[in-house]
């Protein structure tokens, strides 16, 4: 993953964030009725975003991972029960408004989405409701 300025990086507050170096994700990827989005945590201990869980999703324009917002939270996020539902680009823009509303810093970023290699196991990191 490699952040971007975008429209700026910003912590809950409102005060600006500096853009974080790359960085490396293992996610899981779900899809419901065209919400893409990702969800996993920063394992590199020496990176600003070390130990926050990340959630990206695709800017709605483009919907591809290309130009995507990304959302750091410092414990496992809650997601709107909303992201399960059928969405229109508007319902999918108030979804996505209330997981950057609830986020401690938020910004931009280019992902490259690579398969998991066959020799490695994915994390399973389940939703905040199911654990």
């Amino acid at each position: 993953m490699d952040p971007i300025y975008g429209w700026g990086w910003s912590y809950r507050n409102g005060v600006t964030a500096r853009v974080p170096p790359p960085f490396i994700l293992d996610v899981v990827i779900a899809e419901n009725y065209g919400l893409k989005r990702v969800l996993g945590r920063v394992e590199e201990p020496s990176h600003p975003l070390a130990s926050m869980w990340v959630f990206l999703s695709p800017i709605i324009a483009g919907n591809d991972w290309s130009h995507s917002h990304v959302c750091a939270f410092k414990g496992q996020p809650s997601l709107p029960d909303e992201v399960d539902k059928g969405l229109d680009n508007e319902d999918k823009g108030n979804v996505l408004g209330k997981v950057i509303a609830a986020a401690d810093i938020t910004g931009f970023a280019h992902v490259d989405i690579d398969p998991i290699p066959n020799n490695r196991p994915a994390r399973n990191y389940p939703r905040a409701d199911e654990s």
